[in-house]
This record gives structure tokens, sequence and C-alpha cells, in this order.
């Protein structure tokens, strides 16, 4: 009994991880880079992605141990002004 149970709890897990795309002026592979590089993986954020083309950065992170305002912070810090996409 106490095995179904525990999957049962098992199954109903709920997903940490969020993502928030947010606009940063970017102007070449050197910045790409240095965003992928500089940003800090293990203070939460589990994957970027880089677009230089629409000028945009998409973050997954874990929300228990950052927000989004830590990683704007992380952004600011490398020297980029950046705000999430819709604001």
């Amino acid at each position: 009994m106490f095995t179904v149970m525990h999957s049962a709890t098992a199954q109903k897990k709920v997903s940490t991880s969020k993502t928030v795309v947010l606009s940063v002026m970017m102007h070449s592979d050197h910045c790409k880079r240095r965003i992928e590089k500089n940003i800090p993986f293990e203070k939460g954020i589990q994957d970027i992605v880089v677009n230089l083309e629409n000028n945009t950065v998409t973050v997954v992170y874990d929300s228990t141990k950052v927000t989004v305002t830590d990683v704007i912070a992380d952004f600011n810090k490398i020297g980029y002004d950046v705000h999430p996409v819709g604001d």
C-alpha cells in the first residue's frame, strides 16, 4: 500500500522550472559569447538561448533558487540593460 501511495505522490511533483524571454541589446557574436559565459548557471539558471537576430535571450531557471529580478541583475552586472519581452 505504501508503495502505491508513494508512486502517486511522486507523479504529482511540481516543476519549479520557469522561462522568461528577455530583450537584450546585442550587436555581435562577442555579445552572445559574453552572455553565455558570464550568466551564472550555478545560481539556478538552467539554460539560456541567445538569439542575435531578434535581440532576445530565453532563460530557463529554477524558481526556487532565482527570480526574474535576480536574472536581470546578473545581466546588469555584465553590462546589459534587459527587460522581459512584453513589458
